[in-house]
């Protein structure tokens, strides 16, 4: 399994803010003639999910973040998170992006924090 999540941090998802599925899994190529053929990609098309948390108080943000930079070293490791639609518990991984995550601050004592995430196949 991956790292555990930060026990004072919300797995909770916001449902307005959150989507995803399965990842794009098909190849396609034109051949000389007739129509083009496909095939998937890989065995196994993970999900990839833009995720939103309900609003974290200033303290769950820190926590957050010590566990961002110290545990998952800077989103390089797996970690364990609820699947935002399902709720059960598997591994992701953070997606590369700059930032690597996005921080609204709502009203000086609450912060919504959102990501992406992909499912480390098991």
């Amino acid at each position: 399994m991956g790292v555990p999540w930060p026990p004072g941090v919300s797995q909770q998802v916001d449902s307005n803010g959150t989507t995803g599925g399965i990842q794009g899994n098909l190849v396609s190529f034109s051949p000389e003639i007739g129509p083009p053929l496909q095939r998937s990609r890989t065995s196994i098309a993970p999900e990839l999910w833009d995720v939103t948390l309900v609003p974290q108080n200033v303290a769950q943000y820190q926590e957050f973040l010590a566990w961002f930079r110290d545990d998952i070293a800077n989103g390089s490791l797996a970690f364990d998170f609820p699947h935002p639609a399902t709720r059960i518990t598997s591994e992701w991984r953070m997606m590369p992006s700059n930032p690597p995550f996005r921080v609204a601050p709502l009203d000086g004592t609450k912060y919504r924090i959102s990501f992406q995430i992909i499912e480390v196949p098991s």
